[in-house]
Formats: structure tokens, sequence, C-alpha cells
């Protein structure tokens, strides 16, 4: 424990490390709780069957529990993710899903039948809280029943995958 007279501050350092500040406002942040945000690049051809969606950029991973495609639970609770996935060029005769893929649980949360309007951008969006042990594991995948030609678009944030611990 530390008290910075000149921020007017309380610090708890664990392992040399800041890992919670109380400053003069009553404002609490924990430097090290699992938060991520990454978002991928334009995948062509995406396939049909079951995919992975990589995500190639992060715009922040605050403890290190991502790696593409995948976060890892650092401990045990409750965890909340978001997600938006733009579809492009789902074509007729099929369906195109997305899910969280969670250790042990396989979770759809949109599905959308194709319609054929080459171009048209489908945009799949969702949350969830899920509770998750200690090294259980929380990935994006899309599925196509036969599409085997269409694209998860990634410009200007167009597809994301966030999370973070809540309790």
């Amino acid at each position: 424990f530390e008290y910075d007279n000149n921020a007017n501050s309380l610090v708890i350092h664990t392992n040399a490390t800041e890992a919670m500040k109380i400053d003069s406002n009553g404002h609490i942040t924990t430097p090290k709780q699992p938060c991520f945000f990454v978002y991928a690049s334009s995948q062509s051809g995406v396939g049909s069957g079951t995919t992975d969606i990589p995500f190639a950029n992060e715009r922040f991973d605050l403890n290190a529990d991502f790696s593409t495609p995948s976060f890892t639970a650092p401990v045990t609770g409750k965890y909340a993710f978001q997600f938006s996935v733009r579809v492009v060029n789902c074509q007729a005769g099929g369906n195109v899903s997305i899910y969280y893929q969670v250790s042990n649980a396989e979770i759809r949360a949109w599905r959308q039948d194709s319609d054929g309007d080459a171009g048209v951008y489908e945009t799949a969006d969702a949350s969830l809280v899920i509770d998750m042990d200690a090294n259980d594991t929380c990935k994006l995948q899309v599925h196509s029943s036969s599409d085997s030609d269409f694209i998860i678009d990634g410009g200007t944030y167009g597809t994301y995958f966030s999370g973070h611990l809540v309790a």
C-alpha cells in the first residue's frame, strides 16, 4: 500500500506493479483488470463450414489475456462480451451464423438466411455475460451452411470483439 501525497491517491501494488489506484475524487482504476478490444481485417472467401474469426488488430488488451482468436480468462468470474461482425455478399441457398465458442459451450448469437443480394452488408451484433472458470476461453466463430465466398468486413472497425471481467 502506498499513499501518494502529491497526487492525493491510494495505490495498491502487487508484484511491484500498480494493481489498483483510488484518486482524490474516489475514482478507482485497475490497470490489470481483464479488458480487451480487438478488430478484424477484411477476410475474403471465408468458406463453408465453421471457421474462427481471427482478429489481427488490438486496440487494447489491458491484462494481455487475448491472443487471436481467443480470450483466456485469467480468473474465475463473470465476463461480459460484445461483438459486431459485418458480413458481405451472402448468397441464396443457405445461412450464416455467428457463435460465441466458450469452453464447453457454443452459443449462437446471430443467424442470417442468405438472400443472394450481392454487395449487401449484414451486421451481426450481440452481447452476453457468462460464467467462466480460470483458463476457460471465448472466441467468435462463423458458420456457413453452403456459401463459400462471403466476406467478413474489417474496414473501419466493421468487425470487432470486446470483453471484460464484471464480477
